[in-house]
């Protein structure tokens, strides 16, 4: 259960038996402003993000990231890292690719949240609008991500950018630990 609109985790509950639901509602009313409430199924995996440009047509990858999280309950964000070096990595951006694809007028910095599974992605939501891993994503690029996002937003789609550094950030978005790219000292 999560609140329709939110962001870090916060108000997102798992519901393991229907007299946990107005609790759980109640948390992520709370937490969403009162909005509506989102009744998901609970993916067992670990936590990534794609961050993507797009321009309203296309989308390009920038980076996967991981997502940090406290398990529930409740469960809670406690940053990530760009880039997360997962064998699905590289079907993570498909699958984030064809989600854009999806949605019409898609334009500027855009996060897609999904689940690496075993064996599988599974894509959780699309969040039009920067996310905490803009903040890893501009650290580990030596290209101005924001001007990327405004120039795709005018309907110019940069060519995908090469990410230099690994970065660890917390919650808030502070840079925790910076280090090169493993792609950059020459590893696959």
């Amino acid at each position: 259960m999560k609140p329709a609109r939110g962001a870090g985790s916060s108000g997102i509950s798992l519901v393991h038996h229907r007299r946990e639901l107005p609790r759980a509602v109640g948390l992520a009313r709370t937490a969403g402003g009162r909005g509506a409430v989102l009744l998901q199924e609970y993916v067992r995996g670990a936590a990534a993000s794609v961050s993507l440009i797009a321009d309203g047509r296309h989308a390009v990858a920038l980076s996967v990231n991981e997502q940090i999280l406290a398990a529930s309950p409740p469960f809670a964000y406690r940053g990530g890292r760009t880039p997360f070096d997962h064998e699905l990595a590289p079907q993570a951006v498909a699958a984030a690719l064809d989600a854009c694809r999806t949605v019409p007028g898609l334009r500027g910095f855009v996060g897609v949240d999904v689940v690496l599974t075993e064996s599988e992605v599974v894509v959780i939501e699309i969040n039009p609008r920067l996310t905490t891993a803009y903040l890893g994503v501009r650290a580990a690029m030596d290209e101005n991500v924001a001007a990327l996002a405004m120039a795709a937003c005018a309907g110019d789609l940069p060519a995908v950018p090469r990410v230099r550094r690994s970065i660890r950030f917390s919650e808030a978005g502070r840079i925790v630990s910076c280090e090169r790219a493993r792609r950059e000292r020459g590893a696959a």
